[in-house]
């Protein structure tokens, strides 16, 4: 049987949750960069294995060249894959 070790109280819901009713998308990691002097928003994945950057994000502001001769495969947490 798997049962939660430590249950968190209240005040420590609180503090991840904040005032936002508790929705997914306030549990992200979000961190405001810099590059040359334009503002980014970076979503942080510390379970992740991949880097993700937008397609316009990476060609416009940072100026990264995209290799597309080469597939990239990535999988999900439900085993399933894409190509990106």
């Amino acid at each position: 049987m798997i049962r939660p070790r430590n249950k968190p109280n209240a005040a420590t819901l609180e503090t991840q949750v904040g005032n936002n009713n508790g929705k997914i998308k306030d549990f992200l990691i979000k961190l405001k960069v810099m590059h040359d002097g334009i503002p980014i928003t970076a979503i942080i994945d510390t379970g992740s294995q991949l880097n993700v950057v937008q397609e316009e994000i990476a060609q416009k502001i940072i100026a990264m060249p995209i290799d597309l001769t080469r597939p990239i495969t990535m999988n999900d947490a439900n085993g399933g894959e894409g190509v990106l």
